[in-house]
């Protein structure tokens, strides 16, 4: 799974989408999200006999539910002056996802949102208004629905996002960046056969709202019975050029300090698409320079990412 902390930190940070169409009859837009550069995959050690291949294999038709949590910690200051932390409640996403297709060049998948809930988080739990005001910001979330193209290692390829086209722009861009975000659910695995103790890391390029990020991720194969296989990563991330143009930021922005590592672990089942659990943490540090007619603010942001996976309670 390759973790995007500039992405999940707001929703104005969103991949670009292009081939944007509607349809009249229905009311919806759909958005096509472009292919990628695959990513470098380096097996370091091969690991402990018995050696075997981990390679994901659905079957067409098959349904999956699970429920993905995320929890923001952020602070922000500009200068000397530390501003007020605003409590950010955790928000809990129950997804549907059904493997359409199951063919030489991979996976066909859909998704589709059955509910967003928002929870109270910290110590310092937001007042009832401001939980509120979030849940009625992400409710139309539900109406997402998404097709995507995953090779066979699981790698994301491309995908397709629908939804009403009369939703609100901040919505519109949540919703494309969920799209990539669910095609990277996975864990990019080796391709040689690997034991207990193998490792291997994925080194990736991403262009995301106007930053160059090189992401490296580790992975260690902690432990394998039949499908059902345990890994921990590590994940940190470089930026690439310091010059950075956010959508939605008035003015031009360049990054002087940053710094993004993270750790997390996963519970594969090579039957499903998506991780059986998962609990990934995220930290970004950076520093940044914003001109604003004429002036420049120096701001310093830490943001703390609780990444989760788990399958969803019936209903």
């Amino acid at each position: 799974m390759r973790i995007r902390p500039l992405l999940l930190a707001t929703v104005l940070l969103v991949p670009q989408a292009c081939g944007g169409k509607e349809d009249a009859a229905k009311g919806m837009e759909s958005l096509r999200i472009p292919a990628r550069k695959a990513p470098t995959i380096v097996l370091v050690d091969a690991g402990q006999e018995p050696r075997a291949m981990l390679a994901l294999h659905p079957s067409a038709g098959s349904v999956e539910t699970f429920t993905l949590s995320m929890g923001t910690r952020m602070s922000l200051s500009e200068g000397n002056d530390q501003m007020p932390s605003l409590p950010v409640p955790t928000t809990q996403t129950r997804l549907r996802l059904e493997v359409k297709e199951v063919n030489a060049d991979g996976f066909v998948v859909h998704h589709a949102v059955e509910a967003v809930d928002v929870k109270a988080a910290g110590e310092t739990p937001p007042p009832p208004e401001v939980l509120a005001k979030v849940r009625e910001t992400v409710e139309p979330l539900t109406h997402y629905r998404s097709q995507i193209q995953l090779d066979p290692r699981g790698e994301f390829v491309s995908g397709e996002v629908q939804f009403p086209r009369d939703l609100p722009a901040p919505v519109h861009s949540a919703m494309q960046q969920m799209t990539q975000s669910l095609g990277q659910l996975s864990v990019p695995l080796p391709e040689a056969a690997v034991g207990p103790g193998a490792r291997w890391t994925v080194v990736s390029e991403l262009s995301q709202a106007g930053t160059q990020v090189r992401q490296t991720s580790e992975y260690t194969l902690v432990s394998r019975t039949d499908d059902t296989v345990n890994i921990e990563a590590t994940v940190a991330q470089e930026l690439l050029d310091p010059n950075v143009a956010v959508p939605g930021m008035p003015g031009d922005a360049r990054v002087g300090e940053f710094s993004s590592s993270g750790k997390g672990s996963f519970v594969l089942d090579l039957r499903r698409i998506a991780p059986k659990s998962l609990t990934m943490t995220v930290d970004l540090s950076m520093t940044m320079d914003v001109a604003v007619l004429g002036q420049t603010k120096h701001l310093t942001m830490d943001l703390g990412l609780d990444l989760g996976i788990a399958p969803a309670t019936p209903q």
